[in-house]
Parts: C-alpha cells; structure tokens; sequence
C-alpha cells in the first residue's frame, strides 16, 4: 500500500530546516518538560545534546509525516490535511510544539480559517517513485556503466579520456529487482490456451478444403478420446482435419463412410480416388519406359 511507508532522505539531519526546527522546539519549555520529564529545570542541570535533539526531531517528523501521508490529500505537490490546526500536529508526533516547529522552517503552514493545514511540497521528497520513474532512474544508471559480476566498472567504449563512472553495486541490483524494476530480461510468453471446435465449425472448414472428411465422424472421434493426438494433446484442430484429409487421399473414399456423404461429397470422393488412379497409372508408365532399352 502506498500509504504504509515513506521515503526520507539519507542527510535529513544534516537539513538547515531539521536543525532550525530541533532550535526552535529546545527553546520551548513545554517540549522540554516533555523531553526530559522533571530534569528539564535549572536545579539539576540535565541537558540533551543537538544531536541528540535532532535525532528526536526526525523520529517526530516521521510520525507526522506517516500519518499525513495516510490520511491527507494532495494538491498539486502539496499535501492538505483538512478541519486541522498546527497544534493537532503534535497530536499526530505526540509531542508539544512540533506544529509550531513545523510552521517556523516552512514544513506546514494553517490555513487563514483555521479548519486546514499544508505541508508544502510533500510530494517532492516524501513520496516513493513510481514504476515508470524507478524504470527511468535504472536506465539512466545503466547508461553511464554496467557492472560486471567482478564489481570493477567498466569504462565505455569510444569514450575517448576515461572517465570516473557511478557503480551499481549488487545490494541496490537486489532491491531494484524484487521492487519490479525491468531488468532486460524477457518476459515469459503465454502459453495459448486450445478450445475445441463445435461440429459446424469442423463441417465449414471441410467444406472449405474441399475433401472427404466425415465432420460428424472426426468430431465424435476426438471428443472420445479427449482431444489427444497420439500421447500428446491436440494444439491445432485445422491440422488435424488436414492429416485425416491426406489420410483418406491416400486411402480413397473410405467406403463405410458413404453413407454419412451427401451426393456432392462422393462426387468429390470419386473425383478423388480418380485423380489417385491417374496418378499412380503415370508413375507406373513411366517407370515401363525406363525400363525399356
């Protein structure tokens, strides 16, 4: 689901915003308080580092983000939150003065009204890529170099002065892989999916060919034995028609199939075995007049 993870950036605590919003919230007392419960006063003298308070800053911002992702609405590459105000932000982080925070380094702002608060430019860093995005991204990776199995990268030919490539390395391969991205490879093809004829479909296309083929006798024959031919299952029923039409030419009308021809189609048999007989008496005229000295 799109709205189950988020992206971040590697350097978001190194952002000039991260750090203006973890000043401004160690200048609130009420974060304080909620930072460093009873430690947070001028008596004891407890302190949290800036690291530290940004590192708690960006677990924050991830709070607010996930659930802004979840439940907000984009606008262009804003995200609006509706019927909102900055301080149900920090519900959302579950700390005091993040909204305020937020609105100070330009990551929110409320609307004049407020009932609505817009976290600008959301879509632009807290959005994962789309699969014609991650498919571009690759392509222009592999453009620049294609790292063999050995991890040294390869220069480009005719590129005149070598120059420093980007490395792909096998992790970032791994996870392009299992998140879709096309690799080249092929893909499979379907396999097609055979569907018996109907008996009119057998008798238009005997018709069309013009032979003696019992429709009626070939249908009933193929769906008794399950539509196999031989061991094997049948994948083109107009082959098998044409096979039992050689095999009736070179047999001659089948008599104990007479009776299911119409009078057209034993004039077409007849016509048939004639030609079969012209045939066969010329090979054997000819092989005679070889023979002769």
């Amino acid at each position: 689901m799109a709205g189950d993870w988020i992206k971040m950036r590697g350097a978001l605590l190194q952002s000039p915003k991260l750090i203006g919003m973890s000043r401004h919230l160690h200048d609130s007392q009420e974060f304080r308080d909620w930072l460093t419960p009873g430690g947070s006063g001028g008596m004891n003298g407890q302190t949290v580092s800036d690291d530290a308070l940004r590192c708690v800053t960006s677990a924050l911002l991830l709070r607010v983000w996930s659930a802004s992702r979840e439940f907000g609405k984009f606008v262009g590459d804003d995200l609006r939150l509706s019927h909102m105000t900055l301080s149900d932000l920090d519900a959302m982080a579950g700390a005091p003065g993040v909204g305020e925070a937020m609105a100070a380094v330009g990551w929110a702002s409320e609307s004049d009204t407020g009932n609505g608060v817009t976290l600008p430019n959301f879509k632009q860093h807290n959005v994962p890529m789309s699969n014609s995005e991650k498919q571009s991204e690759y392509r222009k990776r592999k453009g620049v170099t294609d790292v063999g199995n050995s991890g040294v990268t390869d220069v480009l030919p005719n590129s005149g002065n070598a120059k420093r490539q980007n490395v792909t390395t096998r992790e970032e391969k791994r996870r392009e892989e299992e998140e879709g991205i096309n690799t080249g490879a092929k893909p499979p093809r379907p396999t097609a999916i055979f569907t018996p004829p109907t008996l009119e479909d057998v008798r238009a296309y005997c018709i069309e060919r013009r032979n003696s083929v019992d429709p009626e006798r070939w249908h009933d024959h193929y769906t008794s034995n399950g539509w196999m031919v031989g061991k094997s299952k049948m994948k083109d029923w107009r082959a098998a028609v044409r096979t039992w039409e050689k095999n009736e030419f070179e047999r001659g009308p089948p008599k104990a199939s007479q009776q299911y021809l119409t009078a057209a189609e034993k004039e077409k048999a007849k016509t048939l075995a004639d030609l079969k007989f012209a045939l066969e008496s010329q090979h054997e005229f000819a092989d005679r007049d070889q023979q002769q000295p």
